[in-house]
This record gives structure tokens, C-alpha cells and sequence, in this order.
């Protein structure tokens, strides 16, 4: 039997093997091998205290917006393989984001996904939940017995410092195979593609689309800060990536904007990636300001002509669509932020973009 006791922070001034007297149980730091972490950026640096998705001199020349939101870990995951049949993790916190559209689960906690034998997705099988309103997160679960490759999924609007994982010390721990598609998908966008609001972190679009079509990803969304500013422009385009997925339309400020910085921030990105796909969104709200949301999807469907005309390979997919189906007005939480049913039917569209996309260029 696995016995995990309470312990305060100044356990992590502790080594490895003892921050948690725990009978029949081992503690890994996640930055460790053989774990291997997706979506952060340097995150393996044994330096690094504070997780972001990127560096932070290149958020700060941003917006003082994207400076704060870079240190909330949307797209964040974490891999690894074990026959343990119990997980343990200790987690704590830099920041959260507060807001009563976003559920206490989705704020602060991270899902466990596992994969056995020839099953080809990963199959949702617990919750890490945060232990109090600081959203850290001290629990144990138990896992099915035998080997399964887990993954586990990072809040979207949260902040990371420490993560602690623990596993039965007599179990086997080993690095979880690549994705199918290692080179990751690249979103850039709004507070929907950080992942506002479904009800859990596993349930936002791109990580729907990641384990239905095992591809890596990374989540470049900036709840209201997504503008598209040259700063953030020039960082895009110098990633690699295998497909880039342009969803900023909801954050520029108006008509305007979008107009002077949608094509721009596309002809920098195919500069540089010549012939990697582009994918363009547009909101999916549509109904919401009905003149406007038209003009906005003019400004980026005139971006996907005149590249298509070029002979480009590009996407286009009308924000209309997104929700379309019976119930198309329960696919948010408050008119505008997708819930579960929102997300499903975005991975849905974009998914299949994506899979289109990936096998054009033969990935």
C-alpha cells in the first residue's frame, strides 16, 4: 500500500528521492529523463524555476499582455511510459488566471491520458485536482495495471514552477515513443486557442487534434493579446513547425487592424517556410456582430486568395462553421468561449485540416 503524508514547500529544498516520505513510492523531477515535455519552451533547463512557452526578453517586446500570459502553460504536456500502477504528483504554482467563465478544473487541473496495446489514441483516465484555491496540486491516483504510455496534460491558464511525478519504486519508467508527427503543429490565436473554456485542460481544440491524429503542438494563444504585433510576427516565423494554424481573428482590436496585420504576418511566415502549409480561422461566434464578423472574414479570405493565386499551399476554414450542427448556440459558455461541445466540433473542422494538410506534404 502507497501512503503519501502532507509536507510543505520547503520539501523541494529536498532531494529528489525525499520530498515525500512515501512507503513504496519514488519521485522523479519532470525535467529528468526519461520524461520528455512538449509545448513549454527550455523547460528541461535545470535552471529554469518559472515554465513559459517562450522566451520571455522575445513576450516582453510583445505586450505587457503576452509578458504575463506566456507563464500560463496552455499546450504544455507531459510524456513518459510506466508499468506502475499508481501516479503521484506534486505540483506548484507561479500565477493563475481568474475568471468565473473558466471551470476550477480547467484553471487548475492536469488530465492523465494512457495509451495500452493497439489502442491508437489515448483514452482520458483521471484528473490531477488541486488541493486548495492556489491551485496546487498534491494527489495520487491509480492507473491500470501493466505497461501504458501517459500523458499528462498542463493547465491552459495556469503557471508552472515544480512538478513532481511518483511512481511505484519497483515499476519500469521509460521515454514514450515519439508522435507520429514530432515536428509540431504551430496555433497562434486568441483566448480560444489558449483554451477558454471547455471544462478540463485535455479538452481544448489543438489537444483534441493531438491525440486523434498523434501530433505534436505547439499552443501560441494569448487570451486578448493575440494582435499580431511585429515582434510576435518575427518570432512565428523563425519555429520550425510542420503546419501553421492562423486564429487571431477574435484579439485585433478591429477591422482595421486585421487589414493591416493578417497578410502581413502571413507573407513573413511564408518568407521563411516557403512551402509549409497555412491554415487560416476566422471567429466562430459569427452571429454575434454580423457586418463586422463579415468584413473581418473578407480581410482573411482575400489573404487565402491572393496566396492560393501565387499557387500556396494554404487552408481556409470560415469561423461559420466551426459550430455548425444541430445546438450551434450550446457550443459556449457565454455566447463567445467554447465549452466541451464548442472544442469537439472545432478539433473536428481544424482536425481535419490538419490531417489534410499533414498529407499534402506527405508528413
Amino acid at each position: 500500500m502507497i501512503n503519501v503524508r502532507s509536507y510543505t514547500s520547503e520539501d523541494l529544498e529536498i532531494s529528489n528521492e525525499n520530498i515525500l516520505n512515501c512507503e513504496g513510492l519514488k519521485f522523479y523531477n519532470f525535467k529528468s529523463e526519461p520524461f520528455r515535455i512538449y509545448g513549454l519552451y527550455d523547460a528541461q533547463n535545470p535552471e529554469r524555476d518559472r515554465h513559459c512557452r517562450m522566451p520571455a526578453e522575445v513576450a516582453e517586446k510583445v505586450s505587457e499582455g503576452v509578458k504575463n500570459l506566456n507563464y500560463n502553460m496552455a499546450g504544455g504536456r507531459v510524456r513518459f511510459t510506466t508499468t506502475s500502477n499508481y501516479l503521484a504528483l506534486k505540483l506548484t504554482r507561479s500565477e493563475t488566471e481568474v475568471s468565473p467563465k473558466f471551470s476550477f478544473l480547467a484553471r487548475g487541473g492536469v488530465d492523465v491520458y494512457i495509451r495500452r496495446g493497439k489502442v491508437s489514441e489515448p483514452i482520458f483516465s483521471g484528473i490531477f485536482m488541486p488541493t486548495d484555491t492556489s491551485l496546487d496540486i498534491e494527489s495520487l491516483i491509480k492507473l491500470p495495471e501493466g505497461e501504458k504510455q501517459i500523458t499528462l496534460v498542463l493547465s491552459n491558464y495556469s503557471g508552472l514552477n515544480d512538478l513532481f511525478i511518483g511512481l511505484d519504486e519497483n515499476s519500469t519508467l521509460t521515454a514514450h515513443p515519439d508522435y507520429t508527427v514530432e515536428k509540431p503543429v504551430l496555433f497562434y490565436g486568441s483566448s480560444i486557442t489558449q483554451g477558454g473554456c471547455p471544462t478540463r485542460p485535455g479538452m481544448s481544440y489543438e489537444n483534441i487534434i493531438s491525440r486523434r491524429y498523434d501530433v505534436n503542438y505547439i499552443n501560441l494563444g494569448f487570451s486578448g493579446n493575440a494582435k499580431a504585433e511585429d515582434a510576435i510576427i518575427d518570432y512565428l516565423a523563425g519555429l520550425d513547425f510542420s503546419v501553421f494554424v492562423c486564429d487571431y481573428d477574435h484579439n485585433a482590436p478591429n477591422v482595421e487592424h486585421l487589414k493591416n496585420t493578417h497578410e502581413k504576418l502571413y507573407l513573413k511566415i511564408r518568407e521563411k517556410h516557403p512551402d509549409v502549409p497555412v491554415i487560416f480561422v476566422t471567429k466562430p461566434d459569427f452571429w454575434l456582430k454580423w457586418g463586422e464578423c463579415e468584413r473581418r472574414r473578407d480581410i482573411i479570405y482575400n489573404t487565402y486568395i491572393n496566396a492560393k493565386n501565387r499557387g500556396e499551399n494554404v487552408i481556409f476554414i470560415d469561423g461559420y462553421s466551426l459550430f455548425a450542427g444541430q445546438n450551434r448556440e450550446d457550443c459556449t459558455v457565454d455566447g463567445c468561449h467554447p465549452n466541451d461541445l464548442g472544442m469537439f466540433r472545432m478539433a473536428e473542422v481544424i482536425g481535419k485540416a490538419v490531417e489534410f494538410a499533414l498529407r499534402e506534404i506527405n508528413v
